[in-house]
């Protein structure tokens, strides 16, 4: 992997760390924070991700496709990093 295939983003925001968290560590509320509106929806949700934990996303640039993650960092309420494959166009 090069550095132009990472992309990392960095906010500081004025909150307690733990309800950020808890929205970034659950698949489900993904689409709640996604700013360009490309997250459809999480294949898995309700349940909080721990470090190298699997989760897929339904997304749509365009055309629908799907994507599959794998959490890479987790430092509980201060970092959460995941990799992502796009895992194909979604027929509908």
């Amino acid at each position: 992997m090069t550095s132009r295939d990472t992309v990392s983003v960095q906010r500081l925001i004025p909150s307690p760390p733990e309800p950020i968290f808890d929205l970034l560590a659950d698949p489900a509320g993904h689409a709640r924070i996604d700013g360009g509106e490309s997250v459809r929806k999480a294949r898995s949700g309700g349940r909080r991700l721990g470090l190298g934990d699997r989760f897929g996303m339904d997304m749509k640039i365009g055309v629908a496709y799907s994507t599959s993650n794998t959490v890479i960092e987790l430092e509980e309420n201060r970092r959460i990093a995941w990799q992502t494959l796009a895992g194909g166009a979604l027929s509908r």
